[in-house]
């Protein structure tokens, strides 16, 4: 529409020399029937002014079509306009399109070299929504102010919003008292337009289900726009509390279809950030609360068979949840989707409820979505856990993987001792063959051997069904033999 006011305007300084010395200071009328042009077209319109040299005028469109839409009896006010050959100005002005409450409007218009500067008062968003009906599906409210200045070659764009709140009609999305100052600029190159940009979000709440934000952000970005490809070229963008991110992406308008996107952060606090971006989806599973606390990097890199990269590395945090934790964990996963990679996995130690866990280091193979790890060992007590030959694999977007363990002797003494329970004598000691677990079920191949009070526990054709699920399935063989109950009774009395 903007382009629209240019082009109408660009035949009024033409008639300006012939119009002027006939008519002197006396007030004048034009009418025109229609103006045609591949950007616009515009019938029935007529120009009223009291004066060349100033005064008010008012300019009448019957219909007007631009940009694939169309406004019927749209009405300008300029409390006081100029016209030159030069210069074409109207101050303190009015739009009035039918049905719509005026929107306060100033332009001047420099035909030598075809530039318009306009701007719009402060405004009520919903009066916008009124003229574009993408708009009021978001159900906006607020204030709005903006500026434009632009010729045939280039562009500048300020947008203000002020108080600003809309949400969308499913309750998914929402904002409020939200505070926004864009700044754009753009560069004609042929079908294209190169363009740069600042957002500055200081204040206001965000809801985008289920992720909520309070607080502000800072976006810088440029890149290029063509009818069949947007690109991200460059973009920094900083959430205050937590950190920055920079990155690119290439997305095609026709199809909204992200081609390409590449994200790599700075450090960034995770105190805040699992909070507010990790914890909401959590939350939908019912999932425990978790309390991080550490720096993290991350990257990502997506194309059009989607993940190709994924970077993540954690320095010295720490995360509780629910009775567990762990502390000191550092981390350096480098994933790729087509290349074999190593990452490592330590932690300085934590617990599980009442049992304190040791210092773990682990090195992970990785190829694509085949994982793979030789041999975990974890402390626990005067004993320790270890699993061998964990290895896991995605195939036709299902995930199956097997390992085997082994649970060294732990005095039953200290593991009694830890968990609060009357002192129990002997050692307690395990062996796991392989468990695999494919098609939602787990299974375990051959006999987990459990020694216990001098015996052991038995237990064969080992089955969870849907384990992951909401209500796990068990079955399962037990065999108990030899067991010494008086090492499990000398301290109570039955």
């Amino acid at each position: 529409m903007l382009r629209a006011w240019r082009r109408l305007l660009s035949w009024l300084p033409h008639a300006a020399a012939f119009v002027s010395s006939a008519a002197g200071a006396q007030p004048i009328a034009l009418t025109l029937d229609a103006i045609e042009h591949p950007a616009f077209s515009a019938r029935q319109i007529s120009l009223q002014l009291n004066s060349l040299s100033g005064g008010s005028a008012d300019l009448d469109i019957g219909r007007l079509a631009a940009a694939g839409r169309v406004l019927t009896h749209v009405r300008l006010h300029c409390g006081e306009f100029r016209w030159s050959p030069q210069r074409v100005e109207c101050r303190h002005g009015e739009l009035h399109p039918a049905g719509v409450a005026a929107l306060p409007m100033e332009f001047v218009y420099a035909p030598p070299q075809r530039r318009l500067e306009l701007s719009l008062g402060d405004r009520d968003i919903a009066t916008l929504a009124a003229l574009l009906p993408e708009l009021a599906t978001w159900h906006p409210g607020g204030r709005v102010t903006a500026s434009i200045k632009l010729d045939a070659a280039h562009a500048d764009v300020v947008v203000q919003l002020h108080e600003a709140a809309f949400a969308d009609s499913a309750g998914k999305i929402a904002a409020e008292k939200i505070a926004v100052t864009l700044e754009a600029t753009l560069q004609r190159q042929g079908r294209a337009w190169n363009w740069q940009a600042k957002l500055d979000w200081p204040q206001g709440e965000a809801y985008f289900a289920p992720l909520y934000r309070k607080g502000g952000m800072h976006l810088v970005a440029a890149g290029r726009y063509a009818p069949e490809l947007l690109k991200v070229e460059r973009a920094e963008l900083n959430i205050d509390d937590i950190g920055t991110l920079n990155g690119s992406l290439q997305w095609q308008p026709d199809s909204g279809k992200l081609r390409a996107a590449n994200i790599d952060s700075g450090s960034l606090d995770l105190a805040t950030l699992v909070p507010q971006f990790v914890q909401p989806f959590i939350d939908l599973q019912a999932g425990k609360k978790l309390q991080v606390s550490g720096k993290a990097r991350i990257g990502l890199t997506l194309d059009d068979n989607g993940i190709a990269r994924a970077d993540i590395d954690i320095d010295d945090a720490g995360i509780a949840a629910g009775d567990a934790s762990l502390n000191g964990i550092q981390t350096k996963i480098p994933w790729r989707r087509e290349t074999a990679t190593q990452a490592s996995i330590r932690f300085a130690g934590g617990n599980f409820g009442n049992l304190p866990l040791g210092a773990v280091d682990l090195s992970l193979a990785m190829h694509g979505f085949d994982f793979s790890l030789p041999r975990a060992e974890i402390p626990l007590l005067d004993g320790m856990i270890l699993f061998e030959d964990f290895h896991a694999v995605r195939n036709a977007d299902k995930w199956q993987w097997k390992l085997a363990g082994a649970l060294y002797p732990i005095s039953m003494p200290l593991l009694t001792k830890a968990l609060g329970l009357p002192q129990m004598d002997g050692i307690l000691s395990a062996s796991i063959p392989n468990i695999h677990y494919a098609n939602e079920t787990l299974e375990l191949e051959g006999a987990l051997i459990v020694s216990v009070f001098d015996g052991y526990l038995s237990a064969t054709d080992l089955k969870v069904f849907a384990p992951f699920g909401p209500m796990p399935r068990v079955h399962a063989d037990i065999e108990a033999r030899h067991l010494d109950l008086g090492m499990l009774t000398h301290t109570s009395s039955f």
